[in-house]
């Protein structure tokens, strides 16, 4: 009986190490992944922030394009209007 409980003891002990050493690995595992997946999620942070800070930047200038084009065909009615007044008829 004294052998049977030394044995499940020694057991026990042994299963016990293995998990241990199985955790171990698997937490060194996790805080690799947590790792990668931090880099990843910076880089694409920075990233989407060039993308949306260009397309922001775009719109922009698209806008700015798009007023200085209404003024110069403004001038241009405005002188087409003009040019028979300025011929005499």
């Amino acid at each position: 009986m004294a052998g049977e409980d030394h044995e499940a003891r020694r057991m026990a002990a042994t299963a016990m190490q293995k998990i241990q050493g199985h955790e171990d690995r698997c937490t060194e595992r996790w805080m690799e992944a947590r790792k990668s997946l931090d880099e990843l999620q910076r880089r694409w942070w920075w990233l989407l922030t060039g993308i949306i800070g260009a397309m922001g930047a775009g719109t922009v200038g698209f806008f700015a394009l798009w007023m200085e084009l209404q003024k110069t065909l403004t001038t241009i009615q405005i002188t087409l209007s003009l040019l028979p007044k300025a011929a005499g008829g």
